[in-house]
């Protein structure tokens, strides 16, 4: 538990029926996470990265919450913003919360939503940004099946400060701000 997250979640897979000027399919489905307070009269700050449902707008979010309850944020999903992605959303506190990135039914990697008709809810509890480390060891997936790519390993790198490099067996693979 701890007092700054940074969300780790993943893309919308928002679709239309059969035109962009046509309605969102029902079984579209959002980014998404929840935060949980620990302790009564907890003040939360969110500041999401992409808009977010009820508001349809990334202004900063200001709550209050009791011990046990949780509060769910989702992406908003239009026809114009059909893959918003709340990775990167600044979730802070004056007192420990606990924080889940979740998607209701992803499809990974999310460039093939038009090829997998196989979806997976995603789940975690995030570890606040006082533990992250600098240095991962990542293994390969095993193969997922006929209709994964091969040799596609999905692996994201989330920052939580300006300027951060990222490196990948000792060579130099891109900079990031905070958020990205």
């Amino acid at each position: 538990l701890g007092t700054r997250y940074r969300v780790m979640s993943y893309y919308s897979d928002g679709k239309y029926y059969n035109n962009p000027f046509d309605t969102l399919e029902h079984n579209t489905t959002p980014s998404q996470f929840a935060v949980t307070a620990t302790e009564d009269n907890t003040s939360v700050t969110i500041r999401p990265s992409v808009p977010v449902f009820g508001d349809n707008s990334r202004r900063p979010i200001s709550l209050m919450l009791d011990r046990g309850e949780s509060f769910l944020v989702q992406a908003d999903i239009s026809l114009g913003r059909l893959n918003g992605d709340l990775t990167g959303t600044l979730v802070e506190s004056d007192k420990p919360i606990a924080v889940v990135g979740s998607h209701q039914r992803s499809t990974i990697p999310y460039e093939y939503i038009t090829t997998l008709t196989s979806r997976d809810y995603l789940l975690e509890q995030l570890p606040p940004t006082s533990v992250w480390g600098n240095k991962y060891i990542l293994t390969p997936f095993a193969a997922a099946g006929l209709d994964a790519p091969v040799g596609y390993d999905v692996a994201r790198v989330l920052a939580d400060s300006n300027g951060t490099d990222v490196y990948i067996d000792g060579v130099f693979a891109q900079r990031l701000n905070a958020g990205a």
